[in-house]
């Protein structure tokens, strides 16, 4: 028999994962991002640590984050990536945003994913 616990799970897995957010004034169109899988959250972080010392590019978990989190605009779509004039994903992020809207976007899919409001607090749920 199915726990009420298990059916709830079972609910909670057939949810949408979009959403659509606004990351600034200066954008007047929503951004559709998605929530993140365990996988991904540990590709991320794997991608974002020097292997000799074990430091962790915070900056380069936000764009990392940001950019495998963004359905709309799709920053791994290579046609949009040379319209922009850039060479990689993470070019074309910091092409087409400033600083605070990388950090909002990447703060909503870390949110929208079940972390906390920031990538210092995912890291550390991630960890506990």
């Amino acid at each position: 028999m199915i726990s009420t616990l298990q059916a709830f799970l079972i609910q909670a897995a057939k949810e949408q994962t979009e959403q659509q957010i606004t990351v600034s004034k200066r954008i007047e169109y929503p951004f559709k991002i998605r929530a993140l899988s365990m996988d991904e959250w540990e590709r991320i972080q794997k991608l974002s640590t020097d292997p000799e010392t074990h430091r962790v590019d915070n900056i380069g978990m936000l764009r990392r984050t940001a950019i495998e989190g963004c359905l709309d605009p799709n920053y791994k779509d290579a046609e949009f990536i040379k319209a922009i004039g850039a060479n990689t994903p993470d070019e074309a992020l910091k092409k087409t945003l400033k600083a605070g809207e990388i950090v909002k976007l990447a703060n909503a899919v870390l949110k929208f994913s079940g972390f906390g409001e920031s990538v210092e607090e995912a890291r550390q749920e991630a960890q506990d």
